[in-house]
């Protein structure tokens, strides 16, 4: 058996690391989530670069007891690898799912914003006024941003410029819409800025009503291509179980199809991920 696996701690503790970076670096499939705090865009990149390294040791860690278990459970560190590999990319796929559930409260928060901006202007509040009030009553996940556009406004910054900014900072294409709808309804005088909003508003409902229909068949066939992906690595544990197994495993031919079974499964999974993205790009 030791014919196969690291005679050195050191190579283990360089390949732990290895691929605790390589996680963090390559599996982070998440759409960029703004803070709403000025600047925007570059706290955001900012605070994803300080979480890189605390991620990184984590996925180290977890290799190092994914590594640890499987030598204890399979007897061998040679199929302990790929089950330590997984173990490791939980914090970055625990961190995306976490950062898409923010983006999607923030994308399901924007009719509710329109809707406020709406009742404002019919309340007889100005533009200015009125999209400040969304910083203060408005929905909570997109607080932040009308929170920093009215300190734009208020600190005399023209109204065209600061929803410039406004949409920059939110990067989102709803924002652009907006923005867009006040900007004309401005120019043009805004007599009819609350029935556009009325009807913007109504839209964009149906538009993520629509999102959310694709994004729950799409789960399915994603978490079905999950399965199908783990399923051959639940039957390798099952097969370890067995020294007859393990042995055969530690073969020159059985190393050989632990790393093809390990670079298709990566290939295949990083394609049911694209394809996720071509089919939803709100997921």
């Amino acid at each position: 058996m030791s014919r196969y696996l690291m005679p050195i701690p050191i190579l283990i503790i360089l390949l732990a690391l290895l691929v605790g970076v390589s996680i963090t670096l390559l599996m982070d499939p998440s759409p960029r989530i703004p803070t709403g705090k000025r600047p925007a865009g570059k706290r955001s990149v900012d605070t994803r670069t300080s979480e890189r390294p605390k991620q990184a040791l984590a996925a180290t860690a977890l290799f190092g007891i994914g590594l640890l278990m499987g030598g204890v459970i399979f007897g061998s560190l040679v199929i302990a690898v790929p089950f330590a590999c997984l173990l490791a990319t939980t914090p970055t796929l625990i961190r995306g799912a976490k950062r898409r559930r923010s983006a999607n409260a923030i994308t399901q928060a924007w009719p509710d914003a329109i809707d406020h901006l709406s009742s404002a202007i019919r309340a007889g509040l100005n533009l200015a006024e009125s999209l400040t009030a969304i910083g203060l009553r408005g929905p909570i996940p997109l607080r932040p941003y009308f929170i920093a556009l009215g300190n734009d406004l208020a600190a005399s910054t023209s109204l065209e410029s600061a929803l410039i900014r406004f949409s920059v900072e939110c990067a989102d294409p709803i924002a652009d819409q907006l923005v867009e709808t006040v900007l004309i309804a401005h120019e043009v005088g805004g007599s009819e800025i609350g029935r556009l909003l009325r009807t913007f508003s109504q839209f964009l409902r149906l538009e993520l009503q629509t999102r959310d229909e694709i994004r729950v068949r799409q789960g399915w066939v994603v978490n079905g291509a999950r399965i199908a992906a783990a399923a051959p690595w639940i039957l390798l544990a099952l097969l370890s179980l067995r020294r007859e197994s393990v042995a055969t495993y530690q073969s020159a031919g059985g190393i050989f199809i632990i790393l093809v079974g390990a670079v298709l499964t990566v290939v295949a999974y990083l394609w049911m991920r694209r394809l996720s993205h071509l089919g939803g790009m709100a997921s």
